[in-house]
């Protein structure tokens, strides 16, 4: 009876050291993964910030040809919203800052965006903001 007990440990001891080696390759292999998937979130928010951007400038440029080719005047961020929302292919809601889930705005910070104007209205520039200070898209009339 020893001798089959014995022959039973060795055997689970080959498994247990099978198992270790193949725990090992998978932790070896997620280590490569893990960054990658880590960045892509940051990617999409980057993307989101740069269709955000997009959208406004579509939108701020469908304004003004209905407006005599005069850009809005920024005043309060209701305001704005209020302005440009039915020039928005967004449907009723406003576009939304991934980083922070609130609502894309005039603030230079990261996921949102800076507006101005010059020119007695005439022209604007308009900039997405990524992480670290980043220009991710500028817009300009």
């Amino acid at each position: 009876m020893q001798v089959g007990a014995e022959e039973g440990v060795v055997k689970s001891s080959k498994w247990l050291g099978a198992l270790a080696v193949l725990g090992l390759g998978c932790l070896f292999a997620l280590s490569f993964l893990t960054p990658k998937a880590i960045a892509l979130p940051e990617v999409a928010k980057r993307a989101a910030v740069k269709e955000n951007t997009h959208l406004l400038d579509v939108a701020l440029r469908s304004y003004a040809e209905e407006h005599g080719n005069l850009y809005p005047r920024y005043t309060t961020g209701k305001e704005f919203r209020a302005l440009l929302r039915p020039y928005l292919f967004t449907g009723p809601s406003w576009p939304v800052n991934l980083y922070t889930s609130r609502p894309f705005r005039m603030k230079r910070s990261t996921g949102n965006f800076t507006y101005a104007t010059y020119d007695n209205l005439t022209s604007f520039r308009l900039i997405g903001w990524g992480r670290h200070g980043h220009r991710l898209l500028t817009a300009r009339d």
